[in-house]
């Protein structure tokens, strides 16, 4: 009798408890997941010149198809972009520079979205972080909480990311779902980044730096063979014959 007590007392607490946290809206979700996306993105791609009056330059990619993916709440979604070259297959850099120009701030923004009719409400923590950092950064990865809707979703933010400069191979958004209702629509199709600084530039990974003295070596290695094959045949006098003496 007593053991059955102490089940309904518990089975109590615990029906109490779980009551409490539905009122809060902080049950977590069965369906709770980790949606990983890792897209390859070749900068040659790339929007890159004139950006807005508080960041001189601006670069983004055009909207970028991935997977179907439908988070709800409580799921995070990690979007992962690489830069890679299409053709060669080498890593390449975006370099991002503070050149006092206006406030000491840099724009990041990441937005996912649907090219049907897709209309949700959410509240997101979102975070970004830059992959394989040269240079200065002050703050990696940079958090943001948004509540977004509409057409899709997205996270911005301004911080002051460095003083100087800093490259990087790829960004990688974390967005973190604590809300999410879907008005219409049945999950994201495309994904967009974009970013403002004073000074925005595509440059080649070092590894890829040696490619072009390398392929110049070996042109002139192979001409200063072919010239050295060539006298040798010139001096050699033929079979059969005798070189005129002097």
């Amino acid at each position: 009798m007593m053991n059955h007590k102490r089940v309904l007392a518990r089975l109590s607490a615990y029906a109490l408890a779980v009551a409490i946290l539905m009122a809060l809206g902080c049950v977590p979700s069965a369906q709770a997941d980790t949606i990983d996306l890792n897209v390859a993105f070749d900068l040659g791609d790339s929007k890159l010149g004139a950006g807005s009056p508080d960041f001189p330059m601006g670069w983004s990619t055009p909207f970028i198809s991935i997977p179907k993916v439908r988070p709800v709440a409580g799921d995070s979604l990690r979007i992962s972009l690489s830069f890679v070259d299409r053709s060669t297959g080498q890593p390449q850099r975006l370099r991002i520079s503070e050149l006092g120009i206006g406030e000491p701030a840099e724009a990041i923004l990441g937005r996912a979205d649907d090219d049907q009719s897709l209309n949700v409400k959410a509240f997101t923590f979102n975070s970004f972080t830059f992959h394989n950092v040269m240079g200065e950064i002050l703050s990696n990865p940079v958090s943001v909480s948004v509540i977004t809707g509409g057409s899709g979703i997205s996270a911005s933010t301004s911080p002051n990311l460095t003083n100087t400069s800093f490259s990087f191979t790829g960004i990688t958004w974390q967005i973190d779902f604590s809300d999410m209702t879907y008005f219409s629509g049945d999950g994201f199709t495309l994904t967009l980044f974009a970013m403002g600084a004073d000074e925005i530039q595509v440059i080649p990974e070092p590894s890829t730096w040696l490619l072009v003295p390398t392929a110049v070596g070996l042109v002139w290695l192979a001409h200063k063979k072919s010239k050295a094959n060539n006298e040798h045949a010139f001096a050699r006098p033929r079979e059969g014959t005798e070189r005129a003496p002097p």
